[in-house]
């Protein structure tokens, strides 16, 4: 019967050099070829195999809508008068009542939003018109100053700019929910 050897290779950890170690226990101190010194290698031993984890339970599965065959319009009954009308639409074709209600949150908040920046829009207009524009020279007289005017310019212009994307916005807001 012959017995066999075990070779391990490990790398010295002060100076990275690999070695070849034969007939190691499960734990040996060794010393280094290249730098001499001593370091402890440790034999692996297997760990006891853990059962694998389980895959997690499928849920279960949506029913299946039935694939609709082209050219042909899925139906559904009018709450209203029992009548065949086609699913999603807004208006019964029977009886004319509407199924499905519009949503005025949408519209109600741009209104909110536009009469909101028209007041905005017009507090910097009435801001830009009653600048001073003026500046006092040193002899007592009173001049107009072209910065100043530049930023009274500026500012009726944005007021103008707001209040017309605030009526534009009540405007779409009024259509929304209409």
């Amino acid at each position: 019967m012959s017995s066999q050897i075990n070779v391990v290779r490990v790398v010295c950890p002060h100076c990275g050099q690999n070695c070849e170690i034969e007939g190691l226990e499960n734990s040996d101190l060794i010393t280094c070829p290249t730098c001499e010194q001593v370091f402890e290698v440790t034999r692996n031993i297997p760990l006891p195999k853990t059962p694998p984890i389980p895959p997690p339970p499928v849920p279960p599965a949506l029913p299946q809508v039935p694939p609709s065959i082209p050219g042909q319009t899925r139906l559904q009954l009018c709450p209203f008068c029992k009548e065949e009308i086609a699913v999603g639409a807004i208006k019964c074709k029977h009886c004319g009542e509407m199924l499905k209600q519009k949503s005025t949150a949408f519209g109600g908040g741009l209104i909110m939003a536009g009469l909101f920046l028209g007041a905005i829009g017009g507090l910097i207009f009435l801001i830009g018109i009653t600048v001073d524009t003026t500046v006092s020279t040193g002899n007592g007289e009173r001049v107009h100053n072209i910065g100043l005017l530049q930023q009274q310019q500026l500012l009726i212009l944005i007021g103008i700019a707001g209040g017309i994307a605030g009526g534009a916005l009540t405007l779409l807001g009024w259509v929304k929910i209409r």
